[in-house]
């Protein structure tokens, strides 16, 4: 089996202010290469056929990855690729899933959530109980009567676990883009959009920053980053101890181009052939700076690894 070698491209950026007011946003449509480090990637076993991974963590002596295939949401592996298990079904028993698109673990790493927009659940699953042969794992339903009224339909896409048992919603529209789920209520957090979209239809905007981001927490729950699919946009934000959510800063990289997905209510925007697609990102949270692993690809060719400081 031949060795594969990745490049991480580090790069030194200067983070932009929040806007308070309209303005013309700058984007740099290149990143600065100050340094690079290679890395041998482990070869998940030849034999295992992926559909489309959408996510890879560690955990422990395991890696987990998110891909809908073989019937089974997810895949255990070791650390050299050799396969485990897999588990998460597809139908629509207590803790099978119809569309699940992320995970988030726990601040200690000991508790895997994943949450299925379709069913409209999270399932909650003991990590210690991956190994054996009985998997641990408890159903939350969630409440949705409780979502602020809106005038578009309100989609829920992802719900990441805070402190306390509560979870941060991530949602689709200025009446809820992101919010808090605690004691089976939701309510909203975070409702701002930023302007460097260049249109004026809110929905477009909405679908840029809600619908087409990846969400990641800082394992000890005290900083959130959201980046876009569409272009190179990344927000961080800071989050505290009473769950309150405010924009730190905002990295404008590559501006979001797009096309609108036809007879989709509310409007979807999808890539075409001028889109400059931010497809993955892994971070690195310490206190100063936050590496990110983060993929560009335009007209289906790798453009680059990026990392930012703080």
């Amino acid at each position: 089996m031949g060795k594969y070698i990745s490049i991480l491209i580090l790069i030194e950026t200067i983070l932009l202010g929040c806007h308070s007011t309209k303005e013309k946003i700058e984007f740099s449509n290149r990143v600065i290469c100050s340094d690079s480090i290679s890395r041998e990637l482990v070869v998940l076993n030849d034999t295992f056929l992926f559909s489309y991974p959408l996510q890879i963590e560690c955990i422990d002596s395991m890696l987990l990855v998110l891909d809908n295939v073989n019937n089974n949401f997810f895949h255990l592996f070791t650390l050299k690729g050799v396969p485990i298990k897999s588990f998460g079904e597809k139908g629509q028993g207590p803790a099978d899933f119809i569309n699940v698109e992320s995970f988030n673990l726990s601040e200690d790493r000991e508790t895997m959530y994943a949450y299925d927009t379709s069913l409209r659940k999270i399932v909650k699953y003991d990590v210690s109980s991956f190994l054996k042969d009985s998997l641990k794992s408890e159903v939350i339903q969630v409440n949705y009567d409780s979502l602020p009224q809106a005038e578009v339909p309100t989609i829920v896409y992802d719900m990441l676990s805070l402190k306390d048992s509560n979870f941060l919603v991530k949602a689709n529209h200025k009446g809820l883009r992101f919010g808090l789920l605690k004691d089976g209520k939701i309510t909203q957090l975070y409702n701002s959009f930023s302007d460097c979209v260049n249109t004026n239809d809110d929905e477009e905007v909405w679908s840029v920053f809600c619908s087409n981001t990846k969400t990641k927490l800082r394992p000890d729950r005290t900083k959130m980053l959201n980046a876009t699919y569409l272009g190179g946009v990344l927000e961080l934000f800071d989050l505290d101890d009473n769950c309150s959510l405010s924009l730190a800063k905002i990295l404008y990289i590559y501006e979001p181009k797009y096309g609108i997905a036809e007879g989709v209510i509310p409007k979807y925007v999808v890539f075409n052939e001028t889109t400059q697609i931010g497809r993955s990102f892994t971070c690195h949270w310490s206190d100063n700076p936050i590496t990110i692993g983060w993929s560009l690809i335009k007209h289906t060719s790798m453009a680059g690894f990026f990392s930012k400081k703080q």
